[in-house]
């Protein structure tokens, strides 16, 4: 794999996370759900996908290490926001407007306004790896589909 094609693989794995975050917003801003849309694991979304398959090859990184717990308190807070969001449906089912509904959407508001921080820090996170990407030398990625030992590219 060459340098641009890991590069292009970071890029479409931002990408993908601003999708998926995208879907949580629609959520707090009480757009519909999409069920089939909702990528409630880490290993379901596109990003997931990408970083527990193609992505390990760059797993001797620091910072393509740091982006999993980002990753993985994503996904548990957006489970939450997803969770809540269903009992609310119930509730309007039944037709119920109480305090505990109030309660519920600021529940889901300070998720989401947490998931947005972690979200932030992530998509920097991954600047930084494609940063590091791009200053490791091209005969590193001619050589093998995984990036050497830490010695090998320092």
């Amino acid at each position: 794999m060459t340098k641009q094609e890991v590069i292009l693989q970071i890029r479409q794995a931002y990408i993908a996370h601003i999708k998926w975050r995208s879907e949580a917003q629609a959520i707090h801003m009480g757009l519909p759900m999409l069920e089939k849309k909702v990528d409630l694991l880490q290993t379901d979304c596109a990003f997931g996908q990408w970083y527990y398959g193609d992505g390990q090859h760059l797993s001797l990184l620091e910072t393509f290490k740091s982006l999993e717990p980002m990753h993985d308190k994503m996904h548990h807070i957006y489970q939450s926001i997803y969770h809540l969001e269903n009992k609310k449906k119930k509730s309007r089912f039944l037709k119920l407007k109480t305090e505990d509904e109030v309660l519920k959407k600021k529940q889901i508001r300070a998720y989401f306004k947490d998931m947005a921080k972690i979200s932030k820090h992530f998509l920097e996170t991954l600047k930084e790896l494609e940063t590091d990407i791009i200053g490791i030398p091209d005969k590193y990625f001619e050589k093998t589909n995984n990036i050497g030992s830490k010695d090998d590219i320092l």
